[in-house]
């Protein structure tokens, strides 16, 4: 029997509420048999700025839904909802930390691969900007 290596293992975070990460992750991955994603989810049914809706994203629930991930020994987690966008970029930054923290595996998200990837390189920082890496 020949030991193949696995795939690099994607585990994908995304709010229960998310209808299009996994359609489009699995679209853009076709053809690729190197890489595979896994996904994991936590509630999220509102966004708003509301108390209430704030609280979905508490760090208790990202984190057991990482747990999973590393259930399934993914190479990398990324969390690939937006709330970064109105919570402010170290949310982000912090959140990457402590999953990293927890599961030993190393973590992105999509806004601040978005904010880095289009920042251009030597521009001047706003307030709140990523560092770039």
């Amino acid at each position: 029997m020949i030991d193949m290596p696995h795939p690099v293992r994607l585990g994908m975070l995304t709010p229960s509420s998310n209808t299009v990460l996994e359609p489009t992750t699995v679209a853009m991955l076709a053809g690729v048999p190197e890489v595979a994603a896994h996904f994991a989810r936590f509630r999220v049914l509102e966004i708003a700025l509301s108390d209430r809706a704030l609280g979905q994203f508490d760090d208790s629930e990202i984190l057991r839904a990482a747990e999973l991930l590393a259930d399934a020994k993914v190479d990398v987690v990324a969390w690939n909802g937006t709330s970064a966008g109105w919570l402010g970029f170290e949310r982000d930054e912090g959140l990457c930390e402590r999953i990293t923290a927890t599961t030993g595996i190393a973590c992105c998200t999509s806004i601040l691969a978005s904010a880095k990837s289009s920042a251009p390189r030597g521009a001047p920082r706003r307030a709140g900007d990523p560092l770039p890496r």
